[in-house]
């Protein structure tokens, strides 16, 4: 794989983003045409100084098999939360979902929709949505994703 590409990836999705992505590995063989693999990213060693891939470990990983993935959240509709226009903040408390499913169900991200959060309210697990085939892996239905914290200004 050709290091220029994947520290692309890694910049545009970050590094929990590209391990919850299938991605396609060309393999060329001297006298053969080149065959096409699904492959799952399992570690990306990054050089602290230079922010180069190093080193990427993949694990074949056909449509059909059951995988466990750390699935990111993405939060949706900040900007339009009574709270965060009060001056309140969001406090991500679980920044990824392990999800347990094929590979072709895994979603690449989880979004979490915020736009309706004011001071001291949450999102617990019952209040986002999961793609049918996937399972979620190890969430406490009490413990919350994420919540709005700050205080009104008193006025």
């Amino acid at each position: 794989m050709d290091s220029k590409q994947i520290t692309s990836l890694v910049r545009i999705h970050g590094r929990r983003g590209l391990l919850s992505r299938v991605l396609q590995l060309d393999l060329e063989k001297a006298d053969k045409p080149a065959e096409s693999y699904p492959v799952l990213p399992r570690l990306v060693h990054i050089n602290a100084t230079t922010d180069e891939v190093e080193n990427i470990t993949l694990m074949h990983c056909p449509p059909e098999r059951i995988v466990t993935i750390a699935v990111p959240i993405k939060v949706v509709g900040e900007e339009l939360s009574p709270g965060v226009k009060k001056g309140g903040h969001l406090n991500l408390i679980q920044r990824t979902v392990k999800c347990m499913g094929a590979a072709s169900s895994i979603p690449e991200s989880i979004e979490i929709d915020v736009s309706s959060l004011d001071f001291g309210q949450r999102i617990y697990p019952s209040g986002i949505s999961i793609p049918p085939g996937v399972s979620p892996v190890g969430l406490v239905a009490g413990q919350p994703l994420c919540k709005l914290a700050g205080r009104a200004s008193r006025d």
